[in-house]
């Protein structure tokens, strides 16, 4: 049987649609408070998730979704930490949640679950460290070390580094960019938010630095030769999803269709 296969079966086994009855329920056990601010209209959503612990058996971990338009709906997924479909299956759960939500970003929600993941294992004892930490580890080279001052194992968070995984969608065309041509329409991402920026510079390159002084978490992640025309013609394209400005909630849907557009000013 494929992975790919494999994937499928877990996921149908492991992903629940939550009705309103089943949301009040999973209120009762959450603590943050973050899922009853939905319920009562203070939210429009939240991001939760649950560690189950019991001796001898593996960590299970509940994810889940909760939205508030309408009406009350959310998803579910319940997936053993130690599953080797791990971070495939929550991946394929926020693919679903962008489907269903036009405003979720799948990467940003991958990433939001995981940072929930390690608070959550850190206050329950365990050391926990990212793939991040790790690259960053291995730049200090062959006598860098871990101590692990808690009472129970390390575990290994992976984390998807939002900055790269668009830049390579879009074949790393940011580098590209210089103030020796007329202009550019360019990308950027906060990465706090995963707003996309869709904005047009004579030098992206310095735009970028320029937005740092207000926003430190924005990167440049990619450009085209082309005039300010097209970025009018990218506003409103996308403008259903536009949050403020110049800024959108794209999803990664939308960003391969802005790719195809583009590909002529490659």
């Amino acid at each position: 049987m494929t992975d790919s296969k494999k994937i499928q079966e877990h996921f149908a086994k492991a992903h629940f649609i939550l009705d309103e009855e089943l949301i009040h329920l999973l209120n009762k056990d959450d603590q943050s408070g973050q899922l009853n601010n939905v319920i009562i209209g203070l939210n429009k959503e939240c991001y939760g998730l649950r560690l189950f612990e019991e001796e001898n058996e593996p960590l299970l971990i509940e994810v889940y979704y909760i939205n508030y338009k309408s009406k009350l709906r959310g998803n579910l997924i319940r997936i053993e930490l130690e599953n080797p479909y791990y971070s495939r299956l929550l991946l394929v759960f926020c693919k679903i949640l962008a489907m269903e939500h036009s405003e979720i970003n799948e990467i940003h929600a991958f990433n939001t679950f995981q940072k929930q993941l390690r608070t959550i294992l850190e206050k329950d004892g365990y050391f926990t460290i990212t793939n991040i930490d790790i690259e960053e580890l291995k730049k200090i080279g062959p006598n860098g070390a871990l101590i692990n001052v808690h009472h129970k194992a390390i575990k290994q968070i992976d984390l998807i580094p939002i900055v790269d995984f668009y830049r390579e969608i879009f074949n790393d065309n940011y580098k590209e960019a210089s103030k020796n041509n007329n202009g550019y329409v360019y990308l950027m991402i906060n990465t706090e938010t995963a707003l996309i920026k869709i904005g047009f510079s004579k030098d992206p390159l310095y735009r970028e630095k320029t937005l740092h002084s207000q926003e430190p978490q924005i990167y440049l992640i990619a450009c085209w030769n082309a005039n300010r025309q097209v970025e009018t013609e990218l506003h409103r394209k996308f403008k259903q999803y536009r949050i403020r400005g110049e800024y959108f909630k794209l999803n990664f849907d939308n960003l391969r269709v802005l790719k195809d557009i583009m590909e002529i000013y490659n």
